[in-house]
Formats: structure tokens, C-alpha cells, sequence
């Protein structure tokens, strides 16, 4: 109801900007945007809600201390806000990476089991499940699986890598 082409919600705003209505579900190329676009409001709320925990955890004495200082709301962001936050903005990355890559609930209600339209929506794991639940091989989905595991490994691993933590950050 929400994405279909002739009646649909989005499709009913963009007709307020002169917009044609979109296939939102039809078109290949829209397809997958369609998917993220729905996948990122569906963990926006857990994620603001943990952003919204973490800021509410950083001392107040700090902010006042940096106004005493003269920092700009820029320089207190920077210097503050985003060092306090990083272990959580990167647990928020890790697990929003995390999601994508194991994407499967999404792609097979709006896509089917053949990931349509023309495969766009096909991922990983609904490879996955039709190589060892439709098909019956379960060790080439058990090998696909543990593919999938070391690759959401070393991402996160060099998602780890890349954002150092210093000690003056806690």
C-alpha cells in the first residue's frame, strides 16, 4: 500500500511536487533503493533511541567548561559530543552494517523468493536459504553461511580498525 504505483502513500506525496508516480516495486532500479529507504526507517527508531541515550550520558560540567573556554557549538561537537559518542556510534554502525548484510525478511516480503523484479532484490541470504531449504543442500548452505560470517567478520574488524579510540575519549 505504501510503495504500490497507482495509489500508493509515497507515490500520493510526490504528486504534490509534480512528480510521475514511480514503480517503486516494478522498476530494477528502484527496487533495491526502495529496500534500503524501507530498511532504514524500520531501525531508525532503535537507532536515535541509542543516540539519544548516549547523549544524555555526557557531563554537563563538560559543555560548561568548553563555554567557559569560549568554544564554538561546533568545537564542543567536535571535540565533546563526537569522542564521547564514538563507542556507541560505532556499535550503531557495526550493527546497522551487520543488518545489511544479513538482509533477508525485506527482500523476501517485498521482493519474493526470486527477489523480483529481475533478481534485484536477490541477496546473500535469500541465496542462502534457497540453496539449503528449497533446494536441500544443506552443506553448500552451511558453506555459504560461514562465507558470510567471515566476510561480516573482517568488516568488522576493519570498521574497528578504522575509527581509533584514545584513552582521552572516555
Amino acid at each position: 500500500v505504501f510503495y504500490t504505483s497507482k495509489m500508493g502513500v509515497v507515490n500520493y506525496v510526490l504528486s504534490w511536487f509534480n512528480v510521475a508516480p514511480q514503480g517503486w516495486l516494478t522498476s530494477v532500479n528502484l527496487a533495491p533503493l526502495t529496500v534500503v529507504i524501507f530498511s532504514f526507517w524500520l531501525r531508525m527508531g532503535f537507532n536515535v533511541l541509542i543516540c539519544l541515550a548516549v547523549l544524555q550520558t555526557i557531563s554537563k560540567e563538560m559543555y560548561e567548561a568548553a563555554d567557559i573556554d569560549g568554544a564554538s557549538a561546533l568545537k564542543k561537537w567536535w571535540y565533546i559530543t563526537i569522542p564521547r559518542s564514538k563507542p556507541i556510534l560505532m556499535y550503531v554502525l557495526i550493527m546497522t552494517m551487520i543488518g545489511g548484510m544479513k538482509r533477508f525478511n525485506e527482500t523476501f516480503v517485498l521482493g519474493g523468493e526470486d527477489g523480483l523484479p529481475g533478481g534485484s532484490l536477490f541477496t546473500t541470504v535469500m541465496y542462502l536459504y534457497t540453496v539449503a531449504f528449497k533446494s536441500g543442500n544443506q552443506t553448500y548452505g552451511a558453506t555459504i553461511s560461514v562465507i558470510l560470517f567471515l566476510i561480516i567478520f573482517a568488516l568488522t574488524f576493519i570498521n574497528t580498525r578504522f575509527i581509533k579510540f584514545n584513552d582521552s575519549d572516555y
